[in-house]
């Protein structure tokens, strides 16, 4: 198994809405410096994200990086205040890493 995906098992086993801030980020950030040199200035801390519907990539747990879009959505199942870039799935906050970065600009 490769060095990256290690860390991606490692990643889903230990967070949890509890996990120590700091050992996450010490996760991701090797997770980072695998992929791409250890450059962590596009990822911001979740609190951070806009709140206003613009698009922004956030790493989903399971299912990777994704775009999505804070649109504050009630269900059965509670708040899901994250909605995916074609607006079919809404999904919780605990889906997700405490992470997110801009989309990258398109290709020209």
């Amino acid at each position: 198994m490769s060095a990256a995906m290690e860390l991606v098992r490692e990643l889903a086993q230990v967070y949890t809405v509890d996990t120590d801030q700091a050992q996450l980020v010490a996760l991701v950030q090797r997770a980072q410096a695998l992929v791409n040199g250890g450059d962590m200035s596009g990822w911001q801390p979740i609190e951070s994200a806009p709140k206003d519907g613009t698009a922004i990539l956030r790493p989903h747990r399971i299912w990777g990086a994704m775009d999505v879009r804070y649109e504050l959505t009630q269900t059965a199942s509670g708040e899901m205040p994250w909605v995916n870039g074609d607006l079919t799935t809404a999904w919780p906050e605990a889906a997700f890493l405490p992470f997110w970065m801009p989309l990258p600009e398109r290709p020209k």
